[in-house]
């Protein structure tokens, strides 16, 4: 589990909720990569996050949930978005 925290929300804020499964060969490094990138993702318009691990029937999830500074930075982020290998599946934005 992690948590980062770059500023307050503001109005235009956006809660984001990504579910993500691995395969069981690669769930270690899933949530190392998701470590390893919140401090950059602070720089990119983040602007608070958790990272939680969930027992699903069909394995291991990682749950992100995150604070965005606006729409723009997400959409920023996800055209340059680097999924980890192993990855399955992924959800999108919740709302403001």
């Amino acid at each position: 589990m992690s948590r980062t925290f770059g500023s307050l929300p503001t109005p235009r804020s956006i809660l984001r909720v990504v579910a993500m499964s691995a395969r069981a060969s690669a769930e270690a490094a899933l949530f190392e990569h998701l470590r390893d990138i919140q401090h950059r993702l602070t720089e990119q318009g983040l602007i608070a996050s958790h990272v939680a691990r969930r027992v699903a029937p069909d394995g291991i999830e990682a749950i992100v949930v995150g604070v965005w500074s606006d729409h723009a930075a997400i959409e920023a982020r996800d055209q340059r978005a680097d999924r980890p290998p192993g990855v399955r599946r992924g959800a999108g934005t919740v709302g403001r």
